[in-house]
Protein backbone atom coordinates (compact mmCIF):
# COMPACT_ATOMS: atom_id res chain seq x y z
CA UNK A 1 0.00 0.00 0.00
CA UNK A 2 1.47 3.55 -0.85
CA UNK A 3 2.37 5.76 2.14
CA UNK A 4 -0.11 8.38 1.27
CA UNK A 5 -3.24 5.54 1.02
CA UNK A 6 -1.32 3.89 4.78
CA UNK A 7 -1.38 7.62 6.21
CA UNK A 8 -4.96 8.10 5.70
CA UNK A 9 -6.18 4.99 6.62
CA UNK A 10 -4.10 5.01 10.00
CA UNK A 11 -5.92 9.06 10.30
CA UNK A 12 -9.18 7.60 9.84
CA UNK A 13 -9.03 4.68 12.18
CA UNK A 14 -7.34 7.30 14.64
CA UNK A 15 -10.30 9.37 14.27
CA UNK A 16 -13.06 6.57 13.62
CA UNK A 17 -14.46 8.56 10.68
CA UNK A 18 -14.24 8.17 7.06
CA UNK A 19 -13.10 4.38 7.50
CA UNK A 20 -13.38 2.34 4.33
CA UNK A 21 -16.00 -0.71 4.51
CA UNK A 22 -12.66 -2.54 2.55
CA UNK A 23 -9.18 -1.79 1.87
CA UNK A 24 -6.18 -3.54 1.16
CA UNK A 25 -2.83 -4.20 3.26
CA UNK A 26 -0.13 -5.40 2.30
CA UNK A 27 2.65 -7.36 4.85
CA UNK A 28 2.49 -4.79 7.02
CA UNK A 29 -0.71 -6.16 8.97
CA UNK A 30 0.78 -5.50 12.13
CA UNK A 31 1.46 -2.02 12.05
CA UNK A 32 -2.81 -2.10 12.24
CA UNK A 33 -3.01 -4.44 15.38
CA UNK A 34 -3.42 -1.31 17.75
CA UNK A 35 -6.51 -0.77 16.16
CA UNK A 36 -8.08 -4.46 15.54
CA UNK A 37 -11.03 -3.05 17.17
CA UNK A 38 -11.64 -1.54 14.41
CA UNK A 39 -11.58 -4.10 11.94
CA UNK A 40 -14.06 -6.94 11.43
CA UNK A 41 -12.52 -10.41 12.71
CA UNK A 42 -12.73 -12.39 9.31
CA UNK A 43 -12.68 -15.93 11.11
CA UNK A 44 -15.59 -14.77 12.35
CA UNK A 45 -17.18 -14.56 8.29
CA UNK A 46 -15.65 -18.03 8.12
CA UNK A 47 -12.37 -17.81 6.96
CA UNK A 48 -11.05 -20.06 9.53
CA UNK A 49 -11.93 -22.96 7.68
CA UNK A 50 -9.74 -22.04 4.84
CA UNK A 51 -6.58 -21.67 6.84
CA UNK A 52 -5.22 -25.12 5.83
CA UNK A 53 -5.05 -23.84 2.15
CA UNK A 54 -2.61 -20.76 3.50
CA UNK A 55 1.38 -20.91 4.51
CA UNK A 56 1.38 -20.62 8.35
CA UNK A 57 3.85 -17.94 8.21
CA UNK A 58 1.27 -15.66 5.87
CA UNK A 59 -1.55 -16.87 7.67
CA UNK A 60 0.00 -15.93 11.15
CA UNK A 61 0.76 -12.32 9.75
CA UNK A 62 -1.89 -11.09 9.63
CA UNK A 63 -3.09 -12.85 13.04
CA UNK A 64 -3.18 -10.88 16.13
CA UNK A 65 -1.58 -11.61 19.72
CA UNK A 66 -5.44 -13.03 20.29
CA UNK A 67 -6.26 -14.89 17.60
CA UNK A 68 -8.10 -12.08 15.19
CA UNK A 69 -7.90 -12.54 11.80
CA UNK A 70 -7.19 -8.54 10.30
CA UNK A 71 -6.20 -9.61 6.96
CA UNK A 72 -6.98 -12.60 4.75
CA UNK A 73 -3.85 -13.42 2.61
CA UNK A 74 -4.45 -12.69 -0.98
CA UNK A 75 -0.22 -13.32 -2.20
CA UNK A 76 2.75 -14.49 -0.94
CA UNK A 77 5.27 -12.64 -3.44
CA UNK A 78 5.61 -15.10 -6.03
CA UNK A 79 9.30 -15.74 -7.39
CA UNK A 80 10.46 -16.70 -10.72
CA UNK A 81 14.54 -17.97 -11.11
CA UNK A 82 15.95 -16.59 -14.25
CA UNK A 83 18.79 -18.57 -16.00
CA UNK A 84 21.14 -19.04 -18.56
CA UNK A 85 20.27 -22.52 -19.82
CA UNK A 86 23.89 -22.50 -21.81
CA UNK A 87 25.62 -22.03 -18.88
CA UNK A 88 23.90 -23.90 -16.36
CA UNK A 89 25.10 -27.70 -17.63
CA UNK A 90 28.70 -26.02 -17.89
CA UNK A 91 28.73 -25.50 -14.18
CA UNK A 92 27.51 -29.18 -13.74
CA UNK A 93 23.53 -27.84 -13.07
CA UNK A 94 20.32 -28.48 -14.98
CA UNK A 95 20.01 -26.57 -17.71
CA UNK A 96 16.07 -27.56 -19.06
CA UNK A 97 13.47 -25.65 -17.87
CA UNK A 98 11.74 -28.95 -16.25
CA UNK A 99 14.91 -30.46 -15.05
CA UNK A 100 15.87 -26.65 -13.00
CA UNK A 101 11.74 -26.98 -11.77
CA UNK A 102 12.74 -30.32 -10.02
CA UNK A 103 15.86 -28.88 -9.00
CA UNK A 104 14.39 -26.39 -6.72
CA UNK A 105 10.90 -27.88 -5.94
CA UNK A 106 11.26 -26.54 -1.98
CA UNK A 107 12.82 -23.76 -0.96
CA UNK A 108 15.18 -25.57 0.90
CA UNK A 109 16.47 -26.84 -3.06
CA UNK A 110 16.22 -23.34 -3.96
CA UNK A 111 18.74 -21.82 -1.28
CA UNK A 112 21.09 -24.87 -1.26
CA UNK A 113 21.07 -24.67 -5.45
CA UNK A 114 21.52 -20.68 -4.41
CA UNK A 115 24.60 -21.28 -2.78
CA UNK A 116 25.79 -23.88 -5.54
CA UNK A 117 25.39 -21.42 -7.76
CA UNK A 118 27.65 -18.98 -6.16
CA UNK A 119 30.90 -21.18 -6.49
CA UNK A 120 30.28 -21.60 -10.24
CA UNK A 121 32.78 -20.79 -13.33
CA UNK A 122 31.20 -17.96 -14.73
CA UNK A 123 30.60 -16.32 -11.00
CA UNK A 124 33.78 -13.92 -11.32
CA UNK A 125 32.79 -12.95 -14.90
CA UNK A 126 29.68 -11.19 -13.66
CA UNK A 127 31.48 -7.91 -12.32
CA UNK A 128 33.64 -7.61 -15.75
CA UNK A 129 30.62 -8.10 -18.36
CA UNK A 130 28.06 -6.00 -15.95
CA UNK A 131 30.06 -2.84 -16.75
CA UNK A 132 29.77 -3.25 -20.73
CA UNK A 133 27.90 -1.21 -23.25
CA UNK A 134 24.59 -1.15 -23.41
CA UNK A 135 24.48 -1.61 -27.12
CA UNK A 136 26.70 -4.96 -26.94
CA UNK A 137 25.48 -8.26 -28.72
CA UNK A 138 24.46 -9.99 -25.72
CA UNK A 139 22.13 -6.64 -24.87
CA UNK A 140 20.64 -7.37 -27.90
CA UNK A 141 19.62 -11.59 -27.57
CA UNK A 142 16.21 -12.46 -27.41
CA UNK A 143 14.86 -15.77 -26.21
CA UNK A 144 12.90 -18.09 -28.09
CA UNK A 145 9.46 -19.63 -26.41
CA UNK A 146 12.15 -23.05 -25.64
CA UNK A 147 13.92 -20.07 -23.99
CA UNK A 148 16.54 -20.19 -26.08
CA UNK A 149 19.32 -17.67 -27.28
CA UNK A 150 18.44 -16.51 -30.84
Amino acid sequence: MGHSLRHRLLAALAGSAHIPDMTMLNDDVAGYFEDADQFVDVNTLGADRLEAQYLPWKWQAGTTPDGRLLGFPVDTGPAALYYRHDLFPQAGFPGEPGDVARAVSTWDDYFAFGTGCSRTPWRSNRASTSTGSTGSSAAKRTFSSRGTVR
